[in-house]
């Protein structure tokens, strides 16, 4: 008699981590390097590891409008800012043109009055690498050209319809969702 693994379904793992997420504000409340080990293990591993999606920067799927859930990016969420100029919550989000190898990241700051973006064109490296290029970065009205060093990679570790998971060259991890 074999042993029987209680491995969730791809269904319930992708509930289970959204449930455990859904609180914490993109990853600010209870922000710790500990928690986002744990949360990696537990939760985001494993769904990457079911992932349905066998060469993700190919995929059509990757196209759209996604909203962040979950990071361990301080810089991302902000942490480092006043809270006036942090994200709101929920307000994070990135447009990925495939067709046009264009990526536009943008937050709601300032009780939402001012929306930051920033513009970069990606390179795809089969199965699930993209190289990025960041070419501008946006304060409300303020339009800066973004310098020949920001840049970095990108690795999609999960794509399907409505999620995507991804691990940056900062060892960051992303979790968002379909807009």
């Amino acid at each position: 008699m074999g042993v029987f693994l209680n491995t969730p379904t791809l269904e319930q793992a992708k509930a289970d981590l959204i449930e455990r997420v859904k609180d914490l504000d993109m990853g600010r409340i209870g922000y710790s390097d500990a928690f986002a080990k744990e949360l990696d293990e537990k939760y985001i591993k494993p769904l990457e590891a079911m992932n349905p999606t066998r060469t993700p920067v190919e995929s059509p799927l990757l196209d759209g409008r996604w909203r962040l859930i979950y990071t361990n990016s301080k810089n991302v969420l902000g942490l480092d800012r006043p809270n006036i100029a942090r994200p709101l919550r929920n307000s994070i989000y990135q447009t990925t043109y495939v067709e046009r190898g264009q990526v536009v990241n943008e937050e709601r700051v300032l009780f939402g009055l001012l929306t930051n973006r920033v513009q970069a064109v990606f390179t795809p490296e089969p199965p699930r690498r993209v190289r990025v290029q960041f070419k501008q970065f946006q304060f409300g009205l303020l339009r800066v050209p973004a310098p020949a060093r920001a840049r970095g990679w990108l690795d999609i570790t999960y794509l399907d319809e409505d999620m995507r998971i991804s691990r940056g060259n900062l060892a960051n991890v992303f979790v968002l969702l379909r807009d």
